[in-house]
């Protein structure tokens, strides 16, 4: 009996100790509650000792109970089990909850950003410039004569052409940059750490590159495109905004007006806005008014 006692014991401590760890590992999970969750997991290592107390008594007075040594194993077991199901079952909704936030985050038909996300991506990169100092560069992307595209080969297929052009541009594009659906056939890229210099060498590869490739395939019939970029450059360094909005707003708008204007030269190209577009534009503006 004092075999199975020791055995039954044994058991039950091991259990313990893995009820435990499973609860302690449940404060990271379950951050909303980590309070309660260190609760439980003091409550649960505080019961190691009466597992530990019986196997002492055992060694060194030979004294046991049996009845006690029984029952002591299913309690611990289903400690044990009951923690290691909730860890578990949290875990998944973890996972299930990043899954749904990833899948909010990306727009269902070109897997680029929706326009929500990339504007609290741009925050954070707009904010972290103005730490760091460096620029960021906003390229607006628009496809030339998508309409066309549309009336000649159906719906379906532009929204062929606008996953794959989306697909084709993240694959050409550094991890770091922020790459996002704006509007239909528009997309905005952010590119971190990125001067006008180098935000046209980004720009040109793309537009060659672009330019190239086919994007869908109709009755054998490769579909091509062309898009026309414009770029703004923020610089934290000689511009100072009141708010990470103002800043976001207005850099985004000037990459629009020099994609604009990329499209009124003839398409197919890059601008790069300054002043000169804005009194232009100005001046359209007063005139229509």
């Amino acid at each position: 009996m004092k075999s199975l006692a020791i055995f039954l014991y044994t058991l039950s401590l091991i259990f313990q100790v893995g009820a435990s760890y499973q609860s302690f590992r449940l404060i990271n999970i379950v951050k909303k509650y980590r309070f309660t969750c260190i609760a439980l997991t003091v409550a649960l290592t505080f019961m190691i000792g009466r597992r530990i107390v019986p196997l002492i008594n055992i060694y060194e007075h030979s004294v046991f109970d049996i009845k006690d040594a029984v029952l002591s194993l299913p309690i611990s077991l289903l400690l044990f089990v009951g923690v290691f199901g909730i860890k578990s079952a949290l875990s998944e909704i973890r996972k299930e909850n990043s899954a749904l936030e990833t899948l909010n985050a990306k727009d269902s038909l070109t897997m680029a950003l929706t326009k929500k996300e990339t504007y609290v991506r741009l925050k954070k990169e707009i904010s972290r410039g103005e730490r760091s100092l460096h620029p960021l560069a906003f390229l607006m992307i628009d496809i030339d004569h998508f309409k066309s595209i549309n009336d000649q080969y159906g719906h379906m297929v532009g929204d062929t052409v606008l996953k794959n052009l989306s697909l084709f541009c993240q694959h050409k594009l550094r991890d770091i940059d922020i790459f996002g659906r704006f509007g239909g056939e528009e997309f905005l890229v952010a590119c971190p750490e990125t001067n006008a210099k180098a935000a046209l060498e980004v720009a040109e590869r793309l537009r060659e590159a672009i330019a190239k490739e086919s994007f869908a395939m109709v009755d054998g019939q490769e579909v091509t495109l062309t898009v026309s970029i414009g770029i703004s450059i923020f610089d934290p360094q000689s511009a100072h905004h009141d708010s990470l909005d103002l800043a976001m707003d207005q850099y985004i708008d000037y990459s629009d007006k020099a994609m604009y204007c990329a499209k009124n030269a003839g398409r197919n190209q890059i601008k790069i806005f300054d002043e000169q577009m804005l009194r232009s534009f100005n001046g359209q503006t007063t005139g229509n008014s």
